[in-house]
C-alpha cells in the first residue's frame, strides 16, 4: 500500500514526505504497522464501557483496563441464618443450627464416630455358675463377672467387646457357656458354647456385640457356667464398653 497522492513516488526505505503522509501508515509502500488509534470499532455502541460505536482500539483497550484496575470487593452477601430468619425462621442460630440435625425416622441412619477404648485388662476371679445339661442351655445358671456389671447413665446404643482365654484342667465331654446380660436377663444372639470333647480345653473367648440399646440405668453385664466350674478357669479377660450414639 502506498501513500496517497505520491504517486508512489517515496520507496520502502524513505519516509513519505508531508504531502503525503498519513499516520496510520510507518512506512510507504512496504509492510507496516497500524496504529490503534486509527482501528476503530463500529458495530454498535460499548454501554458497559460507556464507550459510543467508532471508538478506536486504543480507547477501547484503555477503558478495559481502567475498569478490571478498579474491581473492588464486593460486600458480604447474607448468611444461611439471615436468610432463614428472612423466611420466616424465629429462633436463635444455635437453635437454627440444631434443627439442620436429622431425626425423623425415615431418614438414612448415620455413622457415629467414637473414640477407640482401649481393652481393660481385669485379673480378678470370675465366678462361674453351674451347668447341669449341656443340652439344654435352659438348666445353665450363668453367674455374673461382678468386675464387667456395667450401669448405662445415658440410653444409647453401645458396643461391647470381650476377649478372654478359657482353660478346662480335666475333660470328659464338658462345655462352657458365656454371654451378655441386660438387667440380669440373657442378651439374644450374645451367647456362645465351647465344648472339651473328652479332653482338657483351651479355648479363646471373644465377644464383638454392637448396637446394644440400653435404658439410663439398665446394667450390662458378662456371664459364666459351666457343666464342671471347679475344673473352668477364665483368665486374660480384657473388655470394652463403649457409647457409639
Amino acid at each position: 500500500m502506498g501513500c496517497t497522492n505520491c504517486n508512489n513516488a517515496c520507496d520502502c526505505h524513505h519516509e513519505c514526505t508531508s504531502t503525503c503522509y498519513d499516520p496510520c501508515k510507518e512506512t510507504c509502500g512496504c509492510e507496516f504497522e497500524l496504529n490503534a488509534a486509527c482501528v476503530r470499532y463500529t458495530k454498535a455502541d460499548l454501554d458497559c464501557l460507556d464507550l459510543p460505536k467508532g471508538t478506536n482500539l486504543e480507547d477501547i483497550v484503555e477503558a478495559i483496563n481502567n475498569k478490571i484496575c478498579n474491581i473492588t470487593n464486593g460486600s458480604d452477601g447474607a448468611s444461611a441464618y439471615e436468610i432463614a430468619v428472612e423466611n420466616g425462621f424465629t429462633g436463635t442460630e444455635v437453635e437454627w443450627l440444631e434443627s439442620l440435625v436429622a431425626t425423623c425416622g425415615e431418614c438414612f441412619p448415620q455413622t457415629v464416630q467414637y473414640n477407640e477404648a482401649t481393652l481393660i485388662d481385669n485379673l480378678s476371679e470370675v465366678n462361674i455358675g453351674g451347668w447341669v445339661d449341656d443340652t439344654n442351655v435352659g438348666t445353665a445358671t450363668p453367674l455374673a463377672y461382678t468386675p464387667f456389671v456395667f450401669t448405662a447413665t445415658d440410653a444409647g446404643d453401645y458396643e461391647v467387646v470381650v476377649q478372654a482365654t478359657c482353660v478346662m484342667t480335666e475333660g470328659n465331654g464338658q462345655s462352657v457357656l458365656f454371654d451378655l446380660a441386660v438387667n440380669s436377663f440373657y442378651y439374644p444372639n450374645s451367647r456362645s458354647i465351647t465344648s472339651s470333647p473328652g479332653k482338657a480345653l483351651y479355648s479363646n473367648i471373644v465377644i464383638n456385640q454392637s448396637n446394644i440399646t440400653l435404658l439410663a440405668g439398665q446394667t450390662l453385664s458378662l456371664r459364666f457356667a459351666s457343666t464342671s466350674p471347679t475344673n473352668t478357669q477364665i483368665t486374660n479377660l480384657k473388655y470394652k464398653i463403649v457409647k457409639i450414639s
